[in-house]
């Protein structure tokens, strides 16, 4: 592992002359960015979702540098795209992706929500933030623990403002990933969450 971030730090391409081992990390990876791509398509596609954006003053710049996306209010749409792609839903389920119902079924965990990447310190995806548009309860769900993300031990933004944080020798901390978002608009790149 540490020999893949430092190929990737130093834009080396690693080889492997031997079969393809998938490990269970890579596609636990694999399936987190899949459901990001996911979340981030299906913002574009949700007008509602973009007007409520626009009225916090999230413009398209900072979606796209936070790569902000949205989960549609509908079952099972991530599941089926997740299955699609290849990922097995017990993993999924594992990441916090999906769930299941009592009769044995899965279905999205996040639905009708704005949704946040959550990256550790070195800008792997590691979980998922989920704010409601609209008056819905709960306001927000975010991953639990899973085999990639420990939420006491990852604070959001924290892989954008690493370096102003180590230069200034201090960090600001705030409440959530709009607060976060709207300091680093203003100035402050130490903030995280």
């Amino acid at each position: 592992e540490a020999l893949q971030i430092l190929a990737k730090e130093a834009g080396v391409q690693l080889q492997n002359r031997g079969p393809v081992d998938r490990t269970a990390k890579s596609s636990q990876i694999s399936a987190m960015e899949d459901a990001q791509s996911f979340f981030r398509a299906e913002l574009l596609r949700a007008k509602h979702a973009l007007d409520y954006c626009e009225g916090r003053q999230i413009t398209p710049e900072i979606l796209s540098e936070w790569e902000l996306g949205f989960s549609p209010n509908e079952g099972t749409a991530l599941t089926v795209f997740l299955q699609k792609k290849g990922h097995g839903l017990r993993l999924c389920k594992e990441l916090f992706l999906v769930d299941t119902d009592a009769s044995g079924g899965f279905y999205d965990k996040f639905r009708g929500r704005l949704m946040f990447p959550i990256r550790d310190e070195r800008g792997e995806l590691v979980a998922f933030g989920g704010r409601v548009i609209g008056s819905d309860e709960p306001k927000y769900i975010n991953s639990s623990d899973t085999p990639l993300y420990r939420k006491s031990k990852v604070l959001y933004g924290l892989h954008k403002s690493r370096d102003a944080v180590y230069k200034a020798r201090h960090a600001v901390l705030v409440e959530g990933y709009l607060d976060v978002i709207a300091c680093h608009q203003a100035g402050v790149n130490t903030a995280v969450a």
